[in-house]
């Protein structure tokens, strides 16, 4: 989903720390409405995920034991879905709020 801290999801500007909105009901009502087309990402977008099981199953799950940080095993995961076939796309229909983004841990990617 769009986030104010979603990396390439960020909204309104992308890569950037945005602050929470003032108007979290409106803009959860827009992202609601806009078609859902669900462009692809390079990667998947730690704030919030949505992994079909066969598919973590295929990849093995998540590699916690090379990796430092939430974000690391998880960015890992999602190339390793995108190796497989599997596509890493937005959900332009619901927006997320946070205070801050994740980051990965010295020595993880």
């Amino acid at each position: 989903p769009w986030s104010n801290a979603g990396e390439t999801a960020s909204w309104p500007r992308l890569g950037q720390l945005n602050p929470v909105p003032d108007t979290l009901a409106r803009l959860a009502a827009a992202c609601a409405q806009l078609p859902p087309r669900h462009p692809e990402l390079p990667g998947a977008v730690t704030h919030a995920m949505l992994l079909r099981g066969r598919a973590r199953q295929r990849a093995g799950g998540l590699d916690a034991a090379s990796y430092r940080s939430w974000y690391g095993a998880l960015t890992d995961l999602s190339l390793r879905l995108a190796g497989l076939g599997w596509r890493n796309v937005l959900c332009e229909t619901a927006f997320v709020a946070r205070s801050d983004e994740e980051h990965a841990a010295e020595g993880d990617l």
